[in-house]
């Protein structure tokens, strides 16, 4: 005698009554289809039965998403533009600050070579080398031993001393000439360039490469 698996004969029932729906489903399908089709009162299948309605085309956009309608973004601002914060923080010091006018006009003392105004460009060998201001010493405050020996002699008898870095939120040439009046340098000779190389040189003006007073200058670009 054998025993027949209930767990198997109940699979089987199962698959047998899914087969049995699936033949009433397709077959009802295709008695409702048949019927619509000979009944005057059948559905027309090619009819728009929502003439109201309308689609949008990948042209089209929908109301208050139409992107030529919003405003234009306003450009970010120069990231060598002073902020107000950065001549909050110069005046708290005590320092001065001046602009791309007053530092060209500065420059143009400078270029007289007689030591009354000079250029301090506190960056790196290899940013110094790319382009300083014409005539300007090299004074990286972060090493400041390597330079002090040539830079303080030329500070102390100056009038004016600009100083300078990237410009912008860079506060490097500030550090600097905190720097130097500790050594001796008189506060009111000590002049912050708050533009820096970037705005001198989005300015049009000429930058020298290689070491100071090398006379190979190359020209900024506005």
């Amino acid at each position: 005698m054998t025993t027949q698996n209930p767990s198997g004969s109940r699979a089987a029932r199962a698959k047998a009554v899914a087969a049995e729906v699936g033949v009433i489903l397709v077959a009802g399908c295709l008695f409702a289809f048949a019927a619509n089709l000979i009944s005057k009162r059948g559905l027309n299948l090619t009819r728009d039965y929502f003439p109201g309605a309308t689609t949008l085309t990948k042209s089209e956009t929908l109301p208050g998403t139409n992107l030529n309608s919003l405003p234009a973004a306003k450009p970010a601002a120069a990231t060598n533009a002073p902020t107000d914060e950065t001549l909050r923080r110069l005046a708290a010091h005590g320092l001065t600050a001046c602009d791309q006018v007053e530092a060209e006009k500065y420059f143009q003392q400078a270029k007289l070579g007689d030591g009354r105004v000079i250029f301090l460009d506190d960056r790196d060998d290899e940013h110094y080398a790319a382009g300083h201001i014409p005539g300007a010493y090299q004074f990286y405050h972060y090493r400041a031993e390597q330079f002090l020996q040539t830079v303080l002699p030329a500070c102390l008898p100056a009038e004016k001393v600009i100083v300078y870095c990237n410009g912008g939120t860079c506060d490097d040439s500030e550090n600097a000439a905190l720097m130097l009046r500790g050594l001796g340098v008189a506060n009111e000779k000590l002049v912050i360039y708050i533009g820096g190389i970037h705005e001198w040189e989005s300015s049009g003006q000429p930058r020298e490469t290689g070491e100071r007073n090398s006379g190979r200058l190359i020209q900024g670009t506005k």
